[in-house]
């Protein structure tokens, strides 16, 4: 880990930030990390909010809405980092009076690490957060609104104090972007300019069928288990 500190420069939350995003983009080998993800998902009755026109979403069982549609992008970014066969541990599942699924919490395992699910509907708030916890640090990715945090040490006060700060100022950059007055995220016209050819093409082998078929293939034996009769 020392060595690798070295290699990106700046403050403590600085390189972790750096070095996070050197292992999503494949820039950084992570197989000889452990990697435990602790990923939690809840919401709403989504089925109060799905179009009538949208007959689909309102048979969420045959469908398998909650965790292939729902909690789709979630999934991918609790296993981005792990290659690899994927392994059920435990599967225990949840249906509510509709015969929705309610409630899943499941333990998965990969050669280089494990991942701790737990996604709910029927909430009385929405949240999504995912913590990857390494040998000598965690960090926090958080949504609504989106927060990165490094986490050094055992998690104090302070690691809460700047999760709230950065909840704040993600808040205030939502505000301004709605109103147009600034843009925060510009990986949508990133991929667009790659199909038009405005942009670097490269972007597009995220989207092809060999990059995405391991995580599908993860999805697909998951959803198996838990929509299992």
């Amino acid at each position: 880990m020392p060595q690798l500190r070295q290699q990106f420069n700046g403050q403590p939350d600085e390189w972790v930030l750096q070095f996070f995003q050197a292992m999503l983009s494949q820039q950084l080998e992570v197989d000889e990390f452990e990697v435990a993800v602790q990923a939690y998902w809840q919401s709403g009755d989504f089925i109060v909010r799905a179009p009538r026109t949208a007959a689909w979403l309102r048979d969420e069982w045959r469908n398998r809405v909650l965790l292939t549609d729902y909690a789709i992008h979630f999934l991918d970014l609790a296993w981005l980092l792990f290659d690899g066969p994927m392994t059920i541990r435990h599967c225990e599942r949840t249906r509510n009076a509709r015969g929705e699924l309610a409630r899943l919490s499941a333990e998965v395992a990969f050669p280089t690490g494990n991942c701790s699910i737990f996604i709910r509907q029927g909430a009385h708030q929405r949240q999504c957060s995912l913590r990857y916890v390494f040998d000598n640090y965690a960090t926090e990715l958080r949504f609504y609104p989106e927060v990165f945090q490094p986490i050094f040490g055992g998690h104090s006060v302070l690691d809460d104090a700047r999760l709230f700060t950065r909840g704040l100022a993600s808040t205030a950059g939502k505000v301004l972007e709605k109103l147009r007055w600034r843009t925060q995220d510009y990986s949508h016209d990133m991929i667009l300019g790659a199909f038009t050819g405005t942009r670097d093409s490269a972007a597009l082998t995220e989207f092809s069928l060999e990059a995405l078929q391991p995580f599908y293939e993860r999805l697909t034996t998951l959803a198996d288990e838990v929509y299992r009769e």
